[in-house]
């Protein structure tokens, strides 16, 4: 009886550092606990929360809804894509505490500057014609982004595209 038990001790060992070493291996290579707010061009190195504070941005306390985002790691960094809805007040409240400045008017269907060639890859479209009010961090410290927000539509949508400088 003892031989037995201690072959199912054994058996019972083994099989538990199986799945500490399964789980070991998936979190060093890299493996994310799926987001469905994640765009398939995510990278999957860091999670929505991280791109956030990476960015110095913070979401404001009411409700958003569409949110979507990528962080694609490259070379030097991350860029990182975010977008959502919410109704004017959320939207100054989300200006106000990241403190974005209105740095004018894009009025085509390419309102980001520089052009951009990932936008297709996660979807965004923008309309010919509208005008977008873009803004840009009052301050930035190694990282810039550009919101651009669609106020012309209930709700407003804004669009963050942000990269290491």
């Amino acid at each position: 009886m003892a031989m037995r038990s201690a072959s199912i001790a054994s058996r019972l060992c083994r099989m538990v550092a199986v799945v500490v070493l399964a789980l070991s291996v998936s979190t060093l290579s890299g493996c994310k606990t799926d987001d469905e707010r994640a765009y398939s061009i995510d990278t999957g190195d860091m999670s929505l929360d991280e791109g956030l504070e990476l960015y110095g941005l913070g979401m404001p306390d009411c409700p958003v809804q569409k949110l979507r985002y990528a962080l694609v790691g490259m070379w030097g960094g991350h860029d990182f894509y975010l977008r959502f809805s919410t109704d004017a007040a959320c939207m100054n409240s989300f200006l106000d505490i990241n403190d974005l400045v209105d740095i004018g008017e894009a009025a085509s269907a390419e309102p980001f500057p520089h052009g951009h060639p990932k936008l297709s890859d996660v979807g965004w479209t923008f309309r010919e014609g509208v005008s977008y009010r873009m803004h840009h961090p009052r301050d930035f410290g190694g990282r810039d982004l550009v919101a651009v927000i669609d106020s012309g539509v209930d709700p407003q949508v804004v669009s963050i595209y942000g990269f290491p400088v």
